[in-house]
């Protein structure tokens, strides 16, 4: 027991040899490993963005020295995963913008929060020198990309959904003379309609004339109704003939009806063009109680 005892220290001793010698070795070649390795970093960088850009079909984009974005049939690869795993189809969204202030308004669940998504995406993806999923896509370098999208609630700060939502577009509202994308999700919609209305104009009017590139969408009417303001419209159920559709009415088939029927394009309109007033029938076609319904077009009747 005790020779095995000795044989086992010596062969750890003999070990202990062998690390040094090969360390010192290594060590000798440290600067080649670490050319080796970060080459080997830049391939595998490089082969994934390659990788990438053959599963989402995704095309090159031209990088230009005007400020403007230009989409042609963008997709938004989640989402049209998550689209393609129910058997329905992603609607590519084109879509235009420049220096100055755009709208979107359009129906309830028509895909405004999306194309907003879209855009921030596949402008971060160009950027980061990424194919992206599109026929086409144009744009000027943005010098940040800001972004106000969902519930700006914070528990950790203490902030309230209005009071998230001003706080990310003060912090933009400061960067508004650079060259950048600015995104708001329904601006103001954490406060009362009048309140928010008078707010939403007023961003849209300081932010109108500056170099940066500003998407917000929008329930309130008359927001985009000034000129150099270029409103988009999300062609959503406008060309759908409800007293025939609501025949077919399911309560179990309701999102799936929505999905078929809805049109997430955007399309340019006049600047006096109302925003579309869908949420009832969409109600309807979710099943919503039918006395409710009633009561809410008799409101809608007297208020008009």
């Amino acid at each position: 027991e005790r020779q095995l005892l000795l044989l086992k220290d010596q062969e750890e001793r003999e070990e202990i040899l062998l690390r040094e010698m090969l360390s010192k070795e290594i060590g000798k070649r440290r600067r080649e490993i670490y050319i080796n390795m970060v080459n080997i970093g830049k391939l595998d960088l490089i082969l994934a963005k390659a990788k990438y850009a053959i599963d989402v079909s995704g095309v090159k984009p031209k990088i230009w020295d005007k400020h403007e974005i230009i989409i042609e049939e963008g997709i938004h690869p989640k989402v049209s995963d998550f689209l393609k795993s129910r058997n329905l189809k992603f609607t590519p969204i084109s879509v235009s913008l420049k220096e100055g202030v755009s709208c979107i308004t359009g129906a309830n669940m028509g895909g405004k929060t999306i194309s907003l998504k879209l855009i921030g995406l596949l402008s971060a993806m160009a950027q980061y020198g990424l194919f992206v999923p599109a026929k086409s896509m144009a744009l000027g370098l943005n010098s940040y990309i800001k972004s106000s999208i969902g519930d700006m609630q914070s528990t950790d700060s203490g902030l309230s959904t209005f009071g998230g939502e001003i706080k990310v577009v003060e912090e933009a509202i400061k960067r508004a003379d650079e060259k950048g994308l600015i995104l708001i999700d329904e601006l103001a919609r954490g406060t009362n309609p009048v309140e928010g209305y008078a707010i939403s104009k007023a961003i849209v009017m300081y932010l109108m004339n500056k170099k940066s590139i500003t998407l917000l969408t929008t329930h309130y009417d008359n927001v985009a109704d000034m000129e150099n303001i270029q409103h988009l419209q999300v062609v959503g159920l406008s060309e759908i003939d409800f007293n025939t559709l609501k025949q077919n009415i399911n309560p179990d088939e309701g999102m799936d009806i929505i999905n078929k029927y809805m049109d997430y394009r955007l399309r340019p309109v006049d600047r006096s063009k109302t925003i579309p007033k869908d949420a009832i029938n969409i109600a309807k076609l979710m099943g919503l109680n039918e006395e409710i319904l009633r009561i809410a077009e008799e409101l809608m009747t007297i208020d008009n």
